[in-house]
């Protein structure tokens, strides 16, 4: 999965706007992944108007639970030396698959977007991983020395490399 939102509100005085919801028109279109992505939502949007047709697409951000499988997100991010602390939603796989059986059961159609409420950054958890688990592990802040619109086209870039998403992987390393 990928974003098609920034992730963040926008300010107005001191308030934070409200949240993004499901009917929200995307607001990042800074990649040709986030672009294709949003044709492909329209599309299957559109299809899924359509009373005759039963189609649900669960989107989740940043997938986690308790194992140790290499494409958890702590997993990952505990081998990253650098992590970026900018703050994303985060989907924690058992509340998906409740959420998934849920909007089966209930008939439910179209593109949702599954993620638990609120946001944290990768550097956050990582701080709390070493508090929690390993308080030998060493990491430090990632600097971003690109504005937001080139960072993510930068780590979400894997056609422009022979090796594709392995060198994307790298790239999110860094």
């Amino acid at each position: 999965t990928g974003t098609l939102t920034e992730g963040k509100p926008k300010i107005t005085d001191v308030v934070a706007a409200r949240g993004f919801s499901e009917d929200d028109p995307p607001n990042f279109t800074g990649s040709f992944y986030s672009r294709t992505k949003l044709w492909s939502d329209q599309i299957l949007r559109e299809f899924a108007e359509d009373s005759r047709r039963h189609l649900l697409v669960l989107r989740l951000r940043m997938p986690f639970d308790g194992s140790l499988h290499p494409r958890n997100l702590i997993t990952k991010l505990r081998g990253y030396a650098r992590v970026l602390d900018v703050s994303n939603s985060l989907t924690y796989l058992p509340d998906f698959l409740t959420a998934t059986k849920t909007l089966i059961e209930r008939g439910a159609t179209g593109v949702w977007n599954i993620v638990n409420a609120g946001t944290i950054s990768p550097f956050d958890i990582v701080v709390r991983y070493r508090e929690l688990v390993d308080p030998g592990h060493r990491f430090e802040r990632g600097m971003q020395a690109m504005n937001g619109e080139e960072a993510l086209a930068f780590v979400r870039e894997r056609y422009a490399f022979d090796d594709g998403d392995f060198q994307r992987a790298r790239n999110q390393q860094e």
